[in-house]
């Protein structure tokens, strides 16, 4: 059982810090997701369209 625990990295000094930093990237990628249209539409202007006059 041990092992295992060893092999899972629990122990590792850096731990608390890994885990905070996987939070905020995690966090970061569904805010962006969830605000992907407003922050598509700084970058990108609306077209108009009109209709084809084959």
């Amino acid at each position: 059982m041990v092992e295992l625990l060893l092999h899972s990295g629990t122990g590792h000094p850096e731990l608390a810090w890994i885990v905070v930093a996987c939070i905020l990237a995690l966090s970061l990628g569904l805010a962006i997701g969830a605000l992907s249209d407003r922050i598509r539409s700084l970058f990108v202007t609306e077209r108009s369209e009109t209709p084809d006059s084959d």
